[in-house]
């Protein structure tokens, strides 16, 4: 007798399993279908947009990029655009972030220097406590994330798996936007 439910149990088992995908999983498939053309561009948008802003904040409102530019860009991709353009324009323009080697201690100080006339700060921070080894720099990149947090600013790491250290100045006041976009676009930053 409890052999014969045990198989009627199974038996119901695979017909309700078997009613699932043959009946409601085709409604799902048509539904997302049918609602793709709504969802999909707006969802394209809002990213676009997301992207775009970040570009702006991490910039200083330097640099604002064309929507189609970055609308149709990976992650990865969005990613090394923001670098590469930042790159392009500090080599032509001014200085918009940090692009340390990780052994490059006398790349610090003159990096350090030009950030921070960009940023507009009159004073000048000691690199103190940098030495020849590489493991020094980021004791005083830390340092000089605190000192520029004292005139207003942030300093945001981005974690992109280099060897080398890649850090922006924002607004303190924009930090918290910057880092909640920089997470909705799966861009790794984090302040110091």
């Amino acid at each position: 007798m409890t052999a014969t439910r045990s198989s009627w149990f199974e038996l119901i088992k695979a017909l309700v399993k078997c009613a699932y995908y043959l009946i409601l999983m085709p409604f799902v498939l048509i539904g997302t279908v049918i609602t793709a053309p709504y969802w999909y561009p707006k969802n394209k948008r809002k990213r676009c947009q997301k992207r775009l802003e970040l570009m702006v904040l991490l910039s200083g409102g330097q640099i604002a990029l064309a929507p189609e530019s970055v609308a149709e860009l990976t992650d990865a991709d969005f990613e090394m655009l923001v670098l590469t353009t930042m790159e392009v324009w500090q080599s032509e323009q001014s200085w918009v972030y940090l692009r340390i080697d990780w052994a490059a201690t006398d790349e610090v100080a003159a990096q350090t220097a030009a950030l921070a006339k960009q940023l507009g700060i009159a004073s000048t921070f000691d690199c103190q406590g940098l030495t020849e080894e590489p493991e020094s720099i980021e004791t005083v990149l830390n340092q000089y994330g605190q000192w520029l947090k004292g005139h207003g600013f942030s300093l945001l790491y981005l974690e992109q798996g280099s060897d080398e250290y890649v850090a922006f100045a924002c607004d303190s006041g924009q930090c918290d936007r910057v880092l909640q976009l920089a997470g909705e676009l799966n861009i790794t930053l984090s302040a110091v």
